[in-house]
């Protein structure tokens, strides 16, 4: 995924994680525009370069990974291609 600057790298990747939201593989997270979570132990979040050309989602996992999240990661990747 390319934009121009980072306001609109934000506001693509948010509509390709609502996707997933909308599925029903990740919730938001209440009050984080950029977090998403699977589960109550893992946390992804989307974070922009300031450019915009480039989006990588990080994954924070407390004590164990929620089952299924490395297919979830996959998918987020070619979401944000």
């Amino acid at each position: 995924m390319s934009s121009t600057d980072i306001v609109s790298c934000e506001k693509n990747a948010k509509q390709e994680m609502d996707r997933l939201v909308q599925q029903g593989a990740i919730q938001k997270i209440p009050s984080w525009n950029s977090r998403f979570k699977k589960g109550n132990n893992t946390v992804f979040n989307v974070i922009c370069t300031n450019d915009g050309r480039w989006v990588r989602v990080d994954v924070t996992c407390f004590n164990q990974c929620a089952e299924g999240f490395s297919r979830i990661r996959s998918k987020i990747g070619a979401l944000l291609v």
